[in-house]
């Protein structure tokens, strides 16, 4: 499958929203996209969350990129950049639906 679309969003303790807004993408009816959840170093439980819900998306669409140290939602948003493989480029936060 060909990727269009990168999602990047970045994550910094985002436990309570994280799983509403990935389901949101999720559930979108197009099939040509990855999101890049990029971990700022959360000191909650976001990581596990994130990485549950990626693995249940049998097609791999959802990727956690965890970030050595936190530098921030521009530093999470450079690093997801850098890792998308999309011809476009979209951004959401952990609390957006």
């Amino acid at each position: 499958m060909t990727i269009r679309t990168s999602l990047v969003m970045p994550l910094f303790n985002g436990s309570l929203t994280v799983e509403r807004a990935i389901r949101s993408v999720l559930s979108q009816d197009r099939d040509d996209w990855e999101l890049l959840v990029v971990d700022d170093c959360s000191t909650d439980d976001s990581r596990d969350i994130v990485a549950a819900l990626a693995a249940e998306d049998s097609r791999g669409r959802v990727r956690l990129v965890p970030q050595e140290r936190n530098g921030g939602p521009s530093a999470a948003r450079n690093a997801g950049v850098a890792a998308a493989s999309g011809e476009f480029i979209g951004f959401l936060d952990c609390d957006d639906e």
